[in-house]
Parts: structure tokens; sequence; C-alpha cells
């Protein structure tokens, strides 16, 4: 029993490692595509208006600003937040829009690709990671205007700030795979999809972005401890200040089952292209 029971792990491990070695393979061979593709999507944006950079840095800094307003009108207690909190409520929003905006750009990478996907046969992976490279390249300026403002506020910055772009992955992966999930159901399931978009924006308040992540919350403490994102986002933030290590343990097994949900969604996304292609054709 123990034998077959090995010999059965040793057999799913190597069709994983296959699998990877494939699709890897698949991806390396489009890398010059995947590269020109990012770089046409970065300059699009930025021809089509003079505040590109701009609109990158109002969706964090208007949160900024009515937070605060609240913090200091004294209807909202946030918590001991260790860091003046303008500061903690921007780079703490700066972080969600990190995550939610790959949700949304890999969510819109079939339809966004379309054309492209209908007209020539490339692996689907390739427009997953083109919608991944645009979002980074648009995340690096608002993480950038966050470093001056948190010394200004008194915050430091120190060694465990250089592990801050590494514990950003989980994060980055978490994003990616809904966003695979989705990509799929904004073919087949508009409705859904559109379901699924306002649900995490209203996951955004059940995670600790304007408040502390021990902030006295009431009932909704024990949501916020159950919700992975407090972990995928405070444990960075928590790199990035100097703040510790308390959330570390969570953030690994949390990053444990996102690896998971990861290759469950790649999957999903690669077998669901002949169906995406049929439905395209169809519109």
């Amino acid at each position: 029993m123990v034998l077959e029971q090995y010999k059965y792990t040793k057999f799913i491990q190597v069709r994983i490692r296959t699998y990877i070695c494939l699709q890897m393979k698949s991806i390396l061979e489009y890398k010059f595509f995947i590269y020109q593709l990012t770089r046409v999507s970065v300059l699009a944006r930025f021809k089509k208006t003079r505040l590109g950079l701009f609109w990158m840095l109002l969706s964090p800094v208007l949160t900024v600003v009515v937070w605060v307003i609240l913090h200091n009108a004294g209807i909202f207690n946030p918590g001991d937040t260790g860091l003046a909190y303008p500061a903690y409520v921007l780079f703490s929003s700066t972080l969600w829009i990190f995550f939610f905006e790959a949700y949304k750009s890999v969510s819109e990478s079939v339809t966004y690709h379309s054309k492209i996907l209908l007209s020539h046969p490339i692996p689907y992976g390739t427009v997953v990671l083109e919608r991944i490279g645009f979002h980074l390249m648009n995340f690096i300026v608002p993480l950038l205007v966050n470093i001056p403002v948190i010394l200004l506020y008194g915050g430091k910055l120190g060694w465990t700030s250089l592990l801050f772009p590494l514990a950003l992955i989980p994060l980055l992966l978490m994003g990616v795979s809904l966003g695979m999930f989705v990509a799929v159901l904004k073919v087949v399931a508009v409705d859904f999809s559109n379901a699924m978009d306002e649900i995490i924006k209203v996951v955004k308040y059940l995670t600790p972005i304007v408040y502390a992540t021990h902030a006295d919350l009431g009932f909704l403490s024990q949501i916020v401890k159950w919700n992975p994102l407090t972990y995928l986002l405070g444990f960075p933030r928590d790199l990035m200040l100097c703040q510790g290590w308390d959330l570390f343990l969570p953030f690994l097994y949390v990053t444990f089952l996102v690896v998971i949900l990861f290759f469950l969604a790649w999957r999903f996304y690669s077998i669901s292209s002949p169906l995406l292609v049929e439905r395209l054709f169809g519109n």
C-alpha cells in the first residue's frame, strides 16, 4: 500500500514537472513577442494622455484625503499604524491597487487581445504575461513616489525593505490567478465577471488598508483575520516599513495556497482556449 502511494506521488510529481517545463518552453519561444506587446501597450497608454502618471497616483491620493479627514474628525480610529496616518494609507492603498490592477489587467487579457488571439495561433499564456508586464511597469512610479513620502513622515527603511519586492510576488500571483478565472468568465458569463469585480472592491474594506492589522473592529476582526489578503498585503508592508515579522507564518501558509491556486487558474485558463476562441468568433 505504501509503495503504491509512493509510486502515485512520484507519477504526479513527474506530470507536474513535465507540464511546467512544457509551459515554460512555449512561453520562452515567444519572449520577444511578449516584450514587444508589453512595450506597445505601455507606450499606447502614455500617448493617449499627457497626464498618464498623474492618473496612476490619483486613486491612492483621493483615498488618503478621505480617510485622513475621517480620522482627524474623530469619526474613525485606525488603531496603531506605526507610521503617520497619511503615509500609512497612501502606501497601503498603493499595495491594494497593485493587487487590484493585476487582477483587472489579467481579467481583460482575452478581450483586450481578442484580435491577436483570433488571427495568430499563439499560447494564451503570452497575453497573460504581457498584462503582467504592463501592470508592473505601471506600478513602478507610484511605488517610487511612496518612498520619499514615508521618509518625510518619519518612517524608516532598513534591510528588510530589500525583501519587499520578493514579498509582493504572492500578492501578484493572487491577483493574476483571480484574473485568469475571470478572463474566461468575461467571454462566457459577463454578469458573473462584473459581480466578481464588485465583490473584490468590497473586500478592500475587509483588508487592513485604512486601519492597522490588529485594530479592534468588533465582529469584523474575525473576517479580517481569515482574509488571505490581510497577510499578502500586510507582511510586505511590514517589511518595507521595518515593522517586524509577526505576519510571517500566516503569510507562508497563504502563499502556499496561492501557488496552488495559480497553477489551477493557469490550467483552467489554458484548457478554456478553444471555448474562448469559439465565443470570440461568435462576437
